[in-house]
């Protein structure tokens, strides 16, 4: 994730720990379990990523550690900062071709030369790996090479990044002092630059590992399992850049995060059904339940597992209030987006289901609740609602303005007037972002002036960003100014 958004945004996160993104903070909220520090499953990471993204290391700073690992750090300031990091997409990519056992790595090398990194899940256990050797270059000799996994009941899963290839690696797979396969992935674990099985932090993965059956004789006797579970690696294709629409902060307490969990949904007011936010990547992977139980609900737990009670701090005694910071977003431009309209200030209900898995007098409370436009400088509050669960679960509807219209990246605006345009006066219209003026804009006006068309920049608007069209300078053959001096719209 900070490879990859580093590159697309062309920061120097090599040099600068600050362009870094936050391990602690991530971490502690996906992890399996809420009394231990064991790790976590990659599918919650994907959703974490994708739907509150990261903060920076400058935001929140430091590793997890045996002492912090519990609290969940609940700064709103730090989940808002996180939502800028949202991830766009990821991308599963199969580097197997089942039916004849050959590879397929064009798209994962397209990948990789343009500066991104994937990874992969493993099978992997220091101490039940064959390791050939290295024939050629010399300068790899010595290096380590995963060259096949035993498949084994004690084996655990553990994840690793690609980071580069070399086709012309000749590797000895067998041992037997000849070469036997050429190529392989180079890999950074995690284990630290000194970590088992690596030479500075990285191995080679050779290619043979990956297939079902190797090409080299001898190798495929007794078990054997893949070095890349279902032969699948994942690309996290980052955001050029993000800004959310609305923000939904809410204010909870709870004793007991385990059980507490919410769904998040907006609508038209004329609706009855909201458009439910969904915490989910991949509705085909089976492996894919997210931080959640069923895809609309964001659980507040480290699984029911354990029978200790935290809460948000780690706790197991206190009953603190803490403010979670949700992107609405996806939904809103998911339910306006289809209707097929741009629009303004669009009347909307927002809906916030709050559940108490257990019925056990440990329970949560919704206190309060903010819906914030921070480019427009607006928010609804709802601070004093109280809401209260223990083994249930009760949904409060709210109603607030949706300001920006929803455009895409290509849209041309065609603005119809009821006098002449002074044609001096059409060159006068701006479209900024972030006070910025947009370059490569071009107008058009038809003969009677009352109609002028504004086209889109050469490589379109950027997605993920508010822009604002000033018309204050566009003038009638009166002089006189326009009521409406601009049009706000959103790109998603």
């Amino acid at each position: 994730m900070t490879n990859n958004i580093a590159n697309v945004r062309n920061l120097d996160a090599k040099h600068n720990l600050k362009y870094r993104i936050s391990p602690a903070w991530i971490y502690n909220l996906i992890k399996g379990k809420a009394h231990s520090n064991e790790g976590a499953n990659k599918s919650e990471f994907f959703v974490l990523a994708l739907k509150q993204g990261a903060p920076y290391w400058s935001d929140f700073p430091g590793e997890t550690t045996p002492i912090n690992y519990k609290s969940w750090n609940p700064d709103p300031v730090v989940w808002e900062k996180a939502l800028a990091n949202r991830i766009d997409h990821v991308e599963k990519c199969c580097v197997y071709n089942a039916d004849n056992n050959k590879l397929d790595l064009l798209k994962v090398k397209k990948i990789l030369y343009n500066g991104y990194v994937v990874s992969f899940s493993s099978d992997f256990d220091e101490n039940l790996i064959y390791r050939g050797r290295i024939k050629y270059p010399e300068e790899h000799k010595n290096e380590y090479m995963l060259v096949v996994n035993k498949k084994t009941a004690n084996t655990g899963g553990h994840a690793m990044t690609i980071v580069g290839w070399d086709d012309t690696l000749k590797i000895d797979i067998d041992g037997n002092g000849t070469v036997d396969s050429k190529g392989a992935f180079k890999v950074a674990n995690s284990w630290g630059i000194n970590g088992i099985g690596t030479d500075g932090g990285y191995f080679w993965l050779a290619y043979d590992a990956i297939l079902m059956e190797s090409l080299v004789p001898g190798m495929n006797e007794g078990s054997r399992d893949t070095a890349i579970r279902s032969q699948t690696v994942y690309f996290l294709e980052p955001k050029i850049s993000y800004q959310p629409i609305l923000l939904l902060e809410l204010i909870l307490k709870t004793d007991s995060r385990k059980q507490l969990g919410i769904r998040l949904g907006a609508s038209d007011v004329n609706e009855a059904k909201p458009k439910e936010y969904k915490f989910i990547f991949d509705k085909s992977n089976e492996e894919d339940i997210g931080i959640c139980e069923g895809e609309a609900i964001f659980w507040f737990k480290n699984y029911l597992e354990t029978n200790t009670h935290y809460d948000f701090y780690g706790n197991e005694t206190n009953q603190k209030e803490a403010t979670f910071v949700f992107d609405l977003t996806d939904t809103v431009v998911d339910y306006y987006g289809t209707q097929g309209e741009f629009f303004n200030s669009k009347d909307t209900n927002f809906y916030i289901q709050v559940e108490d898995k257990i019925k056990d007098g440990y329970g949560s409370i919704l206190k309060g609740v903010k819906i914030i436009d921070r480019i427009n400088n607006r928010q609804a509050d709802f601070s004093d609602l109280n809401v209260q669960v223990d083994g249930t679960k009760k949904e409060v509807k709210l109603k607030a303005t949706v300001v920006p219209g929803i455009v895409d990246e290509n849209k041309m605006f065609v603005l119809n007037f009821n006098y002449p345009i002074q044609k001096t006066s059409i060159s006068n219209i701006k479209v900024k972002k972030n006070s910025q003026s947009v370059s490569g804009i071009a107008f058009e006006n038809d003969t009677d002036r009352k109609k002028v068309t504004v086209f889109p920049p050469d490589k379109g608007y950027l997605r993920g960003q508010y822009y604002s069209m000033d018309l204050s300078g566009v003038k009638s053959d009166g002089g006189n100014l326009l009521h409406k001096n601009a049009i706000d719209f959103y790109v998603p």
